[in-house]
Parts: structure tokens; sequence; C-alpha cells
């Protein structure tokens, strides 16, 4: 063996682009992804962008945080990773679709 480290393959996989894995996601966790696109949000937020029921949001997110794609905390939702670096959406994210808080 030389030493020089080059005789031992790479112990990392190349990262894959967030397009790649974009890709890979099925209609509920793309609907979810691309609302958190535009920030964190929280799941009632998620809700109502993807036009899912909360029961499927909360599924879909465990999914998610389980591929490590996304992470929660204070109660709101945002995107980790590789998608972490993600290039917002312009037009229906979750900025786009909240609704006032009423008194």
């Amino acid at each position: 063996m030389s030493g020089s480290g080059q005789d031992r393959p790479s112990a990392q996989a190349p990262r894959p682009t967030p397009e790649a894995v974009l890709a890979t996601l099925g209609p509920a966790e793309g609907a979810i992804v691309t609302a958190l696109l535009g920030g964190s949000a929280t799941v009632d937020d998620l809700a109502r962008a993807a036009g899912m029921p909360v029961a499927s949001v909360l599924g879909t997110l465990t999914v998610l945080e389980l591929r490590n794609l996304v992470s929660a905390g204070g109660g709101r939702y945002r995107l980790m990773g590789v998608l972490a670096g993600a290039a917002p959406v312009e037009t229906g994210t979750v900025a786009h679709v909240r609704q006032p808080v009423l008194p």
C-alpha cells in the first residue's frame, strides 16, 4: 500500500442534485416539498397549500423526515439536506396561500 489514500475508493457517494431528488418524489411528497420551497411552514399551512388532509400531510412529512429531506422545529417544517439549497418557487408557495388570522 502506498499510504497516499489513492488506493482506497472514496467513502462517500456523490451527493445527488436537488433536481434528481425531486424526480424521485411521489405526488404527495412533491406537493409538500414544493410548498416548503417557499420557506418553513406549519402543518396547517402545508395542508392548505397542497390541498391535502392534515393526516395525509403528517404521514407524508414522516416519510420525508425518514429520507432526511425535511426537519421540524418549533411547530414548523423546513427543507434540509440536499433540498435545503433548492431554488424557491415564486408562485403557488405557502406564502401565497396563507390565510389571515382572525381575532
